[in-house]
């Protein structure tokens, strides 16, 4: 079953449960979200230099170190 498909079965599913239900259905959505979130950052920091990187920029971004995404794609090319 492709994701369009899935997603409808689910959202029919949702609107199908009683109000006694539902808050377990949406407790289990949310754990369903942290984790995917928590494998999203577990895959970014197994990126050689990725920690440091993002701590740089940070740092950056506190001190008002800001290039315009402008500045960017004249800099970089159209695809930044």
């Amino acid at each position: 079953m492709n994701a369009i498909r899935l997603r409808e079965r689910a959202k029919r599913r949702i609107d199908a449960l009683s109000s006694r239900h539902l808050p377990t259905a949406v407790a289990y959505l949310d754990f369903l979200e942290r984790r995917e979130e928590e494998d999203a950052t577990a895959e970014l920091r197994r990126i050689p230099g990725f920690s440091a990187a993002m701590a740089e920029a940070v740092r950056e971004i506190a001190a008002g170190r800001l290039t315009p995404a402008a500045g960017l794609r004249r800099k970089r090319g159209k695809h930044v």
